[in-house]
């Protein structure tokens, strides 16, 4: 999803109360001039939307793109991506083993009200925050950038490189980097990562979209 441009989610406008899953993507280079900079997503306001919704983004790469004006009120931008939930809808937003980076002015704007889960996912250079909005979501298993309502989160790495191997273009994961085998295996729906090489290496994943396969051995 490249170079698109709308008011609300640049790329990629969701909203109802279906099941949505997005896998092996790359958004790039996109922009709103509101929310959700390469896209938005949600169900249809209470009372309209009587069921749920279920949200999955696994192996997702977002970078380079920019929300341009904060809605008033809302309080969360969302360079990449930004994501509604109404409280009590039973709705779920999952984020897991995606990389956020280079989005502008954060990566995840946060106006969700019920369950949205950050797994095994790195939020890295996308401004002073990574997640942005009053609302809490469950982070596990992630490597981010800044302050987030809830931080620290369970098992997270808060404030530390990644260490990509070009941090302005190539966002796989070198082998000194902290984000290797600090993921979750049982959140997994998918066996391969973004580049279609297996998900999983050396016994216990890693965060982001990238898996790393280099393996040194002893002689």
């Amino acid at each position: 999803f490249r170079n698109n441009y709308a008011v609300l989610g640049g790329a990629f406008y969701g909203q109802g109360p279906r099941e949505l899953s997005i896998s092996h993507s790359e958004f790039y280079e996109n922009t709103s001039l509101t929310n959700g900079g390469a896209a938005y997503v949600g169900p249809l306001p209470m009372p309209a939307d009587l069921d749920t919704a279920y949200i999955r983004f696994e192996n997702v790469l977002w970078h380079h793109n920019i929300a341009g004006v904060n809605v008033p009120g809302d309080g969360y931008y969302g360079g990449a991506l930004a994501g509604v939930t109404s409280i009590g809808s039973g709705d779920v937003i999952d984020i897991v083993n995606n990389t956020f980076t280079l989005n502008t002015p954060d990566a995840y704007g946060n106006n969700s009200n019920d369950v949205v889960r950050i797994l095994n996912t790195i939020m890295w250079n996308n401004g002073t925050n990574s997640i942005t909005g009053s609302n809490v979501p469950t982070v596990i298993n992630s490597l981010i950038q800044g302050a987030f309502p809830g931080s620290p989160g369970v098992n997270n790495k808060l404030d530390i490189d990644p260490l990509f191997i070009d941090p302005t273009s190539n966002f796989r994961l070198s082998s000194s980097s902290p984000a290797i085998d600090m993921g979750d295996n049982t959140v997994l729906a998918d066996t391969t990562d973004l580049d279609g090489l297996p998900r999983i290496v050396a016994n216990i994943v890693d965060m982001g979209a990238y898996e790393n396969l280099l393996i040194c051995t002893p002689d």
